[in-house]
């Protein structure tokens, strides 16, 4: 259906994202199957450039019938009545799918989502069926998917007696970074580090509580996130709300073990007792840190060839590809999405 112009519609690409970021990954994915372009309020020159997106891949939102007939995959709640509005007062006959990133719980009187709908966690549906009264029979859940990185050299651990974590997320009040490390302060076994990767508002903040603190580590932000994983030992989220977090995935990827709490998509990605330690308050958050198996320990070994599994079977950016290119296909032919769990 190479005649099928697509748009992924993002919002704020001047600042990096997670879900702009699976954005623009499938719109990488669907580019050699369709007219693709990524849609964008913002100038060309103000996209971040850690996207990677190409200035003829671009397409800055000003005449709304240059849109006319267009499949338009929408990545932002708040874009989604923008498109809706923009829809039905221009006559433009747009396919919109939905891709739900994230669990919402306001807004939901003004808010207009259309029939076809993307989650991409079982939370997520959940949110859509019981906050919104979404029929379920209107929603495809797709995972979110990343490319396989299975040739790449794993490092090899030199000190195994020390334990390494790796906490990658934007720095801020809903990662919880600041409030990790003010109640694990002086609390942790010395052979523990926790090291932040990320940037954000909070970022100051977090310098200045662990300036002289050897348990904790800051990067900063890392373009380049593979060297940084394979080094680490876990991967941990304790995040106050989450979608279904990249970071994670990236980490089963190279076969880390999570440190997780129970909240959006994690335990979709970290398997309670299988491939995760999961921890839903600060005292067992304390508890599993500080009895972590070592690398070359038989659990730790078992949690991560489950972690590899996992990968495997759920999170593979051709299948992703594939069940979006899928469900395209039949809304641009006038149906509606397909289930395709």
């Amino acid at each position: 259906m190479e005649d099928v112009r697509v748009f992924s519609a993002g919002d704020n690409l001047q600042r990096f994202g997670g879900a702009q970021k699976v954005m623009v990954d499938v719109h990488n994915g669907i580019k050699k199957r369709y007219q693709a372009k990524v849609l964008g309020r913002c100038s060309f020159e103000e996209i971040d450039e850690n996207y990677g997106i190409k200035r003829g891949e671009y397409h800055k939102l000003v005449n709304p019938l240059s849109l006319k007939n267009a499949v338009v995959l929408i990545h932002a709640r708040k874009l989604a009545t923008y498109y809706h509005i923009l829809n039905k007062l221009f006559f433009l006959n747009l396919r919109l799918i939905y891709v739900s990133h994230n669990i919402y719980e306001n807004l939901k009187c003004v808010t207009f989502l259309p029939k076809n709908i993307v989650s991409i966690s079982d939370k997520v549906t959940k949110n859509l069926v019981e906050y919104f009264n979404i029929p379920k029979d209107n929603i495809t859940k797709i995972h979110n998917g990343i490319r396989d990185k299975a040739s790449m050299q794993r490092a090899v651990k030199i000190d195994s007696s020390f334990i390494q974590i790796l906490y990658p997320a934007r720095i801020n009040d809903v990662k919880r970074q600041v409030e990790v490390v003010k109640f694990l302060k002086g609390k942790l076994k010395k052979n523990v580090c926790i090291t932040f990767a990320g940037a954000g508002p909070k970022e100051c903040e977090l310098r200045s509580l662990i300036t002289g603190d050897s348990n904790f580590h800051f990067l900063g932000f890392v373009k380049n996130m593979e060297p940084v994983i394979s080094d680490s030992d876990y991967i941990m989220l304790f995040s106050k709300k989450e979608g279904l977090p990249i970071s994670l995935m990236e980490g089963v990827r190279d076969g880390k073990p999570l440190i997780i709490n129970d909240v959006g998509g994690n335990l979709e990605i970290g398997k309670p007792d299988e491939n995760a330690f999961v921890a839903n308050n600060w005292e067992d958050l304390l508890s599993v840190v500080n009895n972590l198996p070592f690398r070359f320990e038989p659990e730790y070994l078992r949690r991560s060839e489950m972690s590899l599994e996992l990968f495997e079977r759920n999170f593979k950016y051709e299948d992703m590809i594939h069940k979006y290119c899928t469900l395209i296909n039949n809304v641009a032919c006038g149906g509606r999405n397909v289930k395709q769990d």
